[in-house]
């Protein structure tokens, strides 16, 4: 058992750290954020048992071209220096296609 008094600043920093990042992590837990991927998670392991494995890789794969083609259109109007606004639609799309 260390001595408070023999412990070494790295010692103390590496707990203060500890201390913050659990408390962050608890703090994101109970963000409307946090609360939302959480939700989405436990959702996924529902819907998996319920219907079978096959569906949660549909999910990631109907998801993941979504993504793709949201990124695409993102470098392609940055490159020809038009603001795109409505790429969300492709992530929110592909998001709840998926499902």
């Amino acid at each position: 058992m260390a001595n408070p008094s023999t412990e070494s600043a790295v010692d103390k920093f590496e707990q203060a750290a500890e201390d913050t990042f659990a408390q962050k992590a608890i703090r994101w837990m109970f963000s409307a954020g946090g609360m939302t991927i959480c939700l989405t998670i436990l959702v996924a392991i529902v819907a998996t048992i319920h219907k079978g494995p096959y569906i949660l890789v549909n999910t990631v794969i109907t998801g993941g071209m979504w993504a793709l083609m949201a990124i695409g259109l993102a470098l392609l109007f940055s490159v020809m220096n038009i603001a795109g606004f409505a790429h969300g639609e492709y992530f929110m799309a592909g998001s709840l296609t998926a499902y």
